[in-house]
Order: structure tokens, then sequence, then C-alpha cells
């Protein structure tokens, strides 16, 4: 994955940076450890809770109803869309419908489409109905 994290720090609120420069900096050695993976992705997610990609601005008020609605319902599937959200992932409208669809700064797509989106695809597609529908 080639994500920018300069990037993705400076489009953080200012008073946050720091603290997520130290986080990203500096993750835990086992984030292979799924309940540590979590945990890290939570103080991640905590700093930029709703939308971690605010340059990218053409579907920002999507991802904020679908974080939102997500963390609500479910913290792993809200960590993984919050992780795509910041590898630059986007969330496009066609034909009346909204879809999530690779951004150009995310090198892993097709991987992270089949390992980890396609299972859970229902629930996902339920998800962006819903908040297309409001």
């Amino acid at each position: 994955m080639s994500l920018d994290i300069n990037k993705l720090v400076d489009s953080i609120v200012p008073d946050k940076k720091e603290e997520m420069e130290e986080i990203l900096n500096n993750p835990p050695d086992n984030l292979k450890d799924q309940e540590v993976y979590n945990q890290y992705c939570n103080k991640l997610s905590e700093i930029a809770k709703f939308e971690p990609r605010p340059d990218l601005k053409e579907d920002t008020d999507y991802w904020r109803k679908v974080l939102r609605k997500t963390k609500k319902y479910d913290n792993e599937i809200y960590n993984l869309l919050h992780f795509l959200r910041c590898s630059g992932v986007r969330i496009k409208e066609k034909n009346g419908r909204l879809n999530i669809t690779p951004g150009k700064e995310f090198d892993e797509w097709e991987k992270y489409r089949k390992e980890y989106l396609m299972p859970i695809k229902n629930i996902i597609k339920d998800l962006l109905n819903e908040v297309n529908s409001k």
C-alpha cells in the first residue's frame, strides 16, 4: 500500500496532529494479533472518527454517514471501513446506488475487496442503501 502518511496527518484536525503522528510512527509490534490491531485502529479512529480523509472532499458526506452508522453497528466493520477510507477508498454514486471503489492511493484494493469486503457484501450493501436513502 502506498499511503502517504504525511498527507494523512496533515488532513487531521491540527490539534490532533502530534497525537496522530505518534500513533502512526509507533505502531505495536504485534499488529497481526486481532485484538491489538483493533485497539490500534480504535486509537486512530478516535482522532478522526467519522472522516479520516477530509482532503478527499467529493465523498466526505457519504463517509461521515457510513462511519457513524457502522460505529453503532459493528466495531470490526467500522475499523475495516475506517482503514479503507484512510487508504483513499471512495464512495461513488452510480445509477442511483452507492458503491465503494478504490482510490488511486490504495495498491491492495483487490486483496482487501476479496478477503474483507466480499464476505460482508450484504451488510455493506444494506449500509450503503440506508445511507443513500436519507
